[in-house]
């Protein structure tokens, strides 16, 4: 994760694809979500900006969601709404 940059990357090191429909990639200070979608093969990282990218999914949210200058965490949610992985 690269909170000043505004973005997180998500890998899935597991043996098998992982759909990501209905996931969701959540700022907790701000509760700003960020809902993923498409498949993920084994060992591929998807790059989540906040803001506006070409490379990766982009949310253009018009202001920064991770919060630099205090904890922020980062939590990933499959589509059940489980936690998959948090930040720091």
């Amino acid at each position: 994760m690269n909170k000043p940059s505004e973005y997180a990357d998500i890998q899935n090191t597991g043996n098998g694809t992982v759909d990501l429909s209905g996931w969701n990639l959540v700022s907790i200070t701000g509760n700003q979500p960020c809902t993923l979608s498409g498949v993920l093969q084994t060992n591929e990282v998807l790059r989540v900006w906040a803001g506006i990218s070409t490379i990766g999914l982009s949310y253009s949210y018009a202001f920064n969601i991770w919060n630099d200058d205090e904890a922020d965490l980062a939590v990933l949610y499959d589509a059940q709404g489980k936690e998959i992985s948090r930040f720091p």
